[in-house]
């Protein structure tokens, strides 16, 4: 079922509305890492806080109990949009990398 944008199932494991939300960030961010190199980088973050973050915001007080591997896909995500607009490669540690 689908209420208000979450999609909620019978068992309540938040899976299928995490996967939706997980596609629609990833798309997000492919797009701004392709443009990237053409807009500055204060207009790029506020780009990022438009597209990107009203998802991982969004009812996150009913979802935001799901199962850690649900949550670790998620920091993966936020990790990879840090990455993007710092312009940084996916191997450096990303803790050495926000100090």
């Amino acid at each position: 079922m689908k209420s208000l944008s979450v999609h909620i199932d019978q068992n309540i494991n938040w899976e299928c509305h995490i996967q939706n939300i997980c596609r629609k960030i990833a798309s997000a961010l492919g797009a701004i890492k392709r443009m990237r190199h053409l807009i500055p980088c204060n207009v790029l973050i506020n780009v990022c806080d438009s597209l990107v973050q009203p998802y991982f915001n969004y009812c996150s007080v009913v979802w935001g109990n799901c199962d850690s591997g649900f949550s670790e896909k998620l920091q993966n995500l936020q990790n990879r949009a840090a990455r993007i607009l710092i312009c940084a490669n996916y191997i450096k540690d990303l803790n050495q990398l926000l100090l």
